[in-house]
C-alpha cells in the first residue's frame, strides 16, 4: 500500500479492536507498574528516591488515565457515527 492509500473498516470491526486494545493497555499498565514498585522497593530505602519514583509513578498513571479517557472518547464518537464504513 501506498502513503496515499486508504483501508475502509466496518465500524463494529473497529470498535471491537479499540475496545480490545484499551484492555489490553489497562492490564499491561498495571502489571508493569507493579513490577516497577516491586523492583524499586528492592533497590533503595532512600527516601528522597523513593519520593520522585513515586511522582514518577503517579505521573504515569495519570497519563495512562488520559490516554484511556481519550480512547473512550474516540469509541464514543465512532459508535455515534451513522456510517457502517470508517
Amino acid at each position: 500500500m501506498g502513503t496515499g492509500d486508504v483501508t475502509i473498516m466496518e465500524k463494529q470491526v473497529l470498535l471491537e479492536r479499540l475496545d480490545e486494545a484499551l484492555k489490553h493497555e489497562e492490564s499491561a499498565t498495571a502489571v508493569y507498574l507493579e513490577h516497577l514498585r516491586a523492583v524499586v522497593d528492592r533497590l533503595t530505602n532512600n527516601k528522597d528516591f523513593l519520593k520522585e519514583v513515586k511522582t514518577v509513578f503517579n505521573y504515569l498513571i495519570e497519563a495512562n488515565k488520559g490516554h484511556q479517557k481519550k480512547c473512550q472518547t474516540l469509541i464514543d464518537q465512532i459508535s455515534k457515527e451513522d456510517s457502517n464504513d470508517i
